[in-house]
């Protein structure tokens, strides 16, 4: 499957998003050559949204964020925890020891 894409900024664009993905090109125009759609909207998702160097860092970079998740949720379980059990460790009793303040 070919699939031409005509860029609205021009052929400078086009020049610079073939040259960055190893894409033929005709003026404003880039060539994606694609097995199925599939490989199309892959082709098409990396040229909006990737550029080679995030490509590449992008599964190391998905679990770093997950671990940071995982550690951001564990650390509101403990704090939430530690909270409740120091409101019921001090439940029913006063700050100032049972005297009454007028």
């Amino acid at each position: 499957m070919r699939v031409v894409v005509k860029m609205r900024t021009g052929s400078i664009a086009a020049r610079k998003i073939a040259r960055r993905w190893g894409l033929d090109r005709c003026e404003d125009h880039v060539v994606i050559d694609a097995a199925d759609i599939h490989d199309v909207y892959r082709h098409l998702i990396r040229i909006c949204y990737l550029t080679p160097v995030l490509e590449k860092i992008l599964p190391l970079g998905l679990r770093v964020y997950d671990l940071w998740g995982r550690i951001g949720l564990a650390w509101v379980r403990w704090k939430v925890r530690t909270s409740r059990e120091l409101t019921t460790e001090n439940h029913g009793k006063s700050l100032n020891n049972g005297k009454k303040e007028f």
